[in-house]
Order: structure tokens, then sequence, then C-alpha cells
């Protein structure tokens, strides 16, 4: 099957969607999937604004904070160009969700989730057919503690584009949030199947592995990821809980240290934790110190460290005020929380957030 497409260069986006519909009733596509058939809310976009949010859209360019700070600023300058470009809202809402502090230094609290769900909004109001909009809202209610939302909107992510694994990598990190662990696994493995190239994929088959308890298998699939470069930020906490399990402490250790150029505090913080859970108590609470004393620093990192020295009494009141500054998230139900599990303050503290008691 072929077919000849003459346009001026600006109809560019236009011409894609002619293929992509000519192509989806080639293969046999029901009438409703071709009339919903969406280019991640392209269509008619400045050609330059599209450039700058494919070059802000690469995969690698959340492995640290600093490609992701770049990719911040051409998701901004895309939308300068088009207002009207709802993919690039959506990228933006993500980087916001990735990067945290909005540039304006007056700017406090939750500024940043507040911006990444204006933007997550907007894309759906400009594209309610595109998949990313879907997706970066489901995130953005998901950091706000809003799970029944945050679900509906990533299932509809993966209904309007079935074949991008990203929201059900997102689905993964819910499931895990809620203890739905199988189902979990199911998107995790669906995921791996929709893209056997995808890192991040893979690094979320690891994660709801190493929840299940199945550490094992969870290190196999880190292995693939070991000579990325530069290395997948997400696959080092995942890998150091699992050599934790072992006893593996060298393991570890290796695995944060790998990563920290990349991972600012929240990397410190992790090397804190498992620096005092190996008995390296001198060099964890140096560090902690240093933590204390950083402004920017979240809470939930230093709580992480707490739990490492097997504090719990600081460790649970650093995770009430990580609720309040938003930093309190998915990996609370990862193996390195498991000495909380019994704390009859555990539950109470997931209560607050709407969670029930397990």
């Amino acid at each position: 099957w072929s077919r000849d497409y003459l346009r001026p260069l600006g109809d560019l986006f236009a011409t894609r969607e002619d293929i992509a519909r000519a192509v989806l009733r080639e293969i046999g596509a029901r009438p409703e999937e071709i009339a919903s058939r969406g280019s991640a809310g392209s269509a008619g976009v400045n050609v330059a604004a599209w450039e700058l949010y494919r070059r802000a859209s690469r995969g690698e360019v959340l492995r640290s904070d600093v490609t992701a700070e770049e990719a911040l600023d051409l998701m901004k300058r895309a939308i300068e160009l088009d207002p009207t470009f709802a993919a690039a809202h959506a990228g933006l809402a993500r980087l916001r969700l990735r990067i945290g502090t909005p540039d304006d230094p007056d700017a406090r609290g939750d500024a940043w989730l507040r911006l990444a769900r204006s933007h997550a909004v907007t894309a759906i109001e400009l594209d309610r057919t595109l998949s990313d909009g879907h997706a970066a809202l489901g995130l953005v209610e998901m950091w706000s503690y809003g799970f029944e939302p945050a679900e509906a909107h990533l299932l509809r992510a993966v209904e309007l584009d079935p074949s991008d694994s990203r929201p059900r990598e997102w689905l993964v990190q819910l499931y895990v949030w809620t203890g739905r662990v199988e189902e979990a696994l199911e998107q995790a493995q669906r995921g791996i199947a929709i893209d056997p190239l995808s890192a991040s994929a893979r690094a979320e088959l690891a994660r709801a592995l190493a929840v299940a308890g199945r550490c094992d298998a969870a290190l196999a699939e880190l292995a693939v990821l070991a000579d990325l470069d530069p290395p997948l930020l997400r696959a080092g906490p995942i890998a150091a809980q699992c050599h934790a399990e072992r006893g593996q402490w060298d393991e570890a250790l290796a695995e944060i240290r790998r990563r920290l150029p990349a991972t600012g505090l929240p990397g410190q913080a992790g090397l804190a934790h498992f620096l005092a859970r190996a008995g390296r108590t001198d060099e964890a609470r140096a560090i902690l110190a240093q933590l204390l004393a950083a402004p920017e620093m979240e809470a939930f990192g230093i709580a992480s460290v707490y739990v490492g020295l097997g504090e719990l009494d600081p460790a649970f009141e650093w995770l009430g005020r990580s609720i309040e500054d938003q930093s309190f998230n998915f990996e609370i139900m990862e193996p390195r929380f498991a000495p909380l599990r019994g704390d009859p303050r555990f539950p109470a503290l997931l209560a607050r957030i709407g969670l029930p008691a397990r």
C-alpha cells in the first residue's frame, strides 16, 4: 500500500494525520478508532514549536536534573511559540512534577504542583482525545493524593493510545501506592510487551517485582539497564533495596553512588539511608546534618534517613511533614520502608491521604 501526498510544509502535521488514518483504514481499524486518531495534539502546530517539543521529549532527558531543566526550558519555549500546542502543555506538566520548584523565587509551597495541574488541564481543554494530557493529569492527581481520579485519567490515556507504555508505567506506581501489587505487575508486564526496549518500562517492572518480594527477578530486569549512559535514575534505588534485602551492602551502596552526580539531595538521602543500614551510622549522620541544613530538602528524604537509622519517632515526624510539602509518595510502600509497617502510626499516616489501613 502506498500513496503520494503533496502539500506545503506548513501542512506537515495534517498530512501526517491523513497518512495515519489511511493506514488505520487499510489494517481494518474500527471507525471510532480512525475518527479519534490524534497526533500528540500537533495538528496545525508551529513547526519550530514541534521541534522544541520533540527535543524536550527524548527519553533520556529525565535521567539527570541538568537535562531535565534544559527540557523544561525547551517545553516552555514551545508553548511561547504556540500556546495552543496541547502536547507541549502536557509535557510541561510532567516536567513540573519532575523538576518541582518553579522558576519564580517568590513561589512557595505546592506552587509546582499547581502549575503542573494548570498545564495538564489546559492540554485536555485543547484536545480531549490527547492521551498525554490525560496521563499528565493522572500524574498530578496521584501526587495530590487523588487516587480515584488519577486512575481514571491514566486508564483513559491507555484507552486513547494503547501503543504508549508510559501511562502503564504510572499505573504501576499508582497500584504500588494503593497496595494493588498484582495489578501493578500486570500493568508493568503489559508495558514491556508494548515497548520491550523502554528502559523506564523495565524499571517499573523491577519496581513491581521488588514490592511483590521477588527481588531476584527484579535484579535480573535491572541488569539489562546496567550500561545505560546516562544511567536511569530510578533503577538505582530499586536495585539498592533488593541488594539490601540480601545483605549485599557494598552492592547497594554502589548502585546509589553511581547515580549521585545526577540525583542531587534525594540521592544523598538515599545514600545516607543505606549507609545507616550497613552499620556506617557516622557517615549517615554526617550526610543527615547537611540535609537538615538545606532549606530545599524535601521532608520525605529526611524521613528515609531516619528509617535507615532505625529511629522511627523522627521518621514518622518527618513523614507527617512530607504530606504537607507534597513529597510523600508511592515509595513508602517499597521494601526499604518495611520497618514502619508494624507501627500503629503507619495506617494513621496512610489515612491522612485517604488510603485504607493494610
